[in-house]
């Protein structure tokens, strides 16, 4: 039973972040905003973790974002409740990249 779960949760967590590269490769235009929101959507929706799924998730996305030169410059308590709409289901993967958008700076 043990190793059916770690297979599982190896699965999730793969699927999850494949998912910004399945984008890059197959559509024409994507943004470093959509790919870091595609990141986030996946760890928050795909649940890979037993904790912190939303947490892993956006720091995944910062980080993401800041190879990519921009800084996430939110609100602590903004991200806190973005994420949380976006787990609930409230909250579409393109509100979000709009939202990534919207909140970080170019270190460029």
């Amino acid at each position: 039973m043990v190793v059916y779960q770690e297979f599982e949760t190896k699965k999730l967590l793969e699927s999850a972040l494949a998912r910004p590269r399945q984008r890059l490769s197959c559509e024409e235009k994507v943004s470093v905003f959509e790919l870091a929101a595609s990141y986030s959507f996946g760890l928050a929706k795909n649940h890979p973790l037993v904790d912190g799924n939303k947490r892993i998730a956006l720091t995944v996305s910062a980080i993401f974002l800041e190879l990519n030169e921009y800084s996430l410059d939110a609100p602590e308590a903004e991200a806190a409740v973005m994420y949380e709409l976006l787990a609930s289901g409230s909250l579409a993967e393109d509100a979000l990249a709009i939202w990534f958008r919207d909140s970080s700076i170019s270190n460029a």
